[in-house]
């Protein structure tokens, strides 16, 4: 995690940028709906439970609204820069969502089903886990980062 930082004042370090409080609240309930949703897939997945499409675009749904909530709350350029964070998670995480699904639907699912290894080793699902705990913690500390996980 990198925090953003202002600059140097007068050789002191910098104050690293804060989100707003209002922002960071709505935009937590945007992050925590992304990781309910990974965690309903791959739990479904790991328990050998058929991957529900109506619950997944359910989920999808929910976190669209949050986004939507969280967008309404942007205050300052550091809330914009967070918000645009929330919203490539949500499409890397809808891209992949999207991509099970169809699998699913041409029974192609076949290793996840089989292996839970095949799971942890899916880089794309594993990258948006890592990314969603990012954001998870970047707003709840209220403070501007940057992560890898994101990219």
């Amino acid at each position: 995690m990198v925090p953003y930082c202002i600059g140097r004042i007068h050789g002191k370090r910098a104050e690293r940028v804060k989100l707003s409080p209002d922002f960071a609240a709505s935009a937590l309930t945007a992050a925590s709906r992304m990781q309910s949703t990974e965690r309903q897939i791959e739990n479904s997945i790991k328990r050998g439970f058929p991957l529900g499409e109506f619950w997944v675009q359910t989920g999808l749904e929910g976190i669209d609204d949050s986004l939507k909530v969280a967008a309404l709350s942007v205050t300052n350029d550091a809330d914009r820069q967070a918000s645009q964070q929330l919203e490539n998670q949500s499409s890397r995480q809808r891209l992949w969502s999207d991509w099970l699904i169809g699998q699913n639907r041409n029974l192609a699912l076949t290793e996840y089903y089989i292996s839970s290894a095949t799971l942890d080793n899916d880089q794309r699902f594993q990258n948006s886990v890592a990314c969603t705990k990012f954001l998870l913690s970047m707003l709840a500390s209220r403070t501007l980062a940057d992560d890898n996980s994101c990219l």
